[in-house]
């Protein structure tokens, strides 16, 4: 898998997240994701995890049965604070790429290289 197709979108009118496709396999298509934010680098982290804790999201499994569904995640606290962290623009939409590191587990986001985008230009967030 090519590490330029590890993205995320980021809807900030909606407050949704996609993930893409690769993101999740790197990660061995977790039942649950945790996302872990750095706030001096602007680093967003994502890790798989079995169990639920406070700060995980589940995956729906036909996520994983169904390649026409795309996983969606609804984060408003979440998403309004990157807004603020980040400078976004109030109803954007984001694009960022990541780097999987294979020993923590976990795909890594440089927040500070994501670029605003229409929903023409989206079509590499599986």
């Amino acid at each position: 898998m090519s590490q330029s197709r590890l993205a995320l979108r980021f809807n900030l009118k909606d407050y949704r997240i996609f993930i893409g496709r690769p993101v999740l396999a790197h990660l061995k298509n977790p039942k649950y994701i945790e996302f872990l934010y750095e706030d001096d680098r602007k680093i967003l982290a994502i890790s798989g995890c079995e169990k639920k804790t406070s700060n995980s999201c589940a995956i729906p499994q036909k996520v994983y049965n169904d390649s026409n569904l795309k996983c969606v995640i609804y984060r408003k606290a979440f998403t309004e604070a990157l807004k603020i962290r980040l400078g976004w623009d109030d109803d954007a939409q984001y694009k960022a790429y990541g780097s999987y590191s294979p020993g923590v587990e976990m795909v890594g986001f440089d927040l500070t290289k994501a670029t605003k985008f229409t929903w023409n230009d989206s079509s590499d967030v599986e």
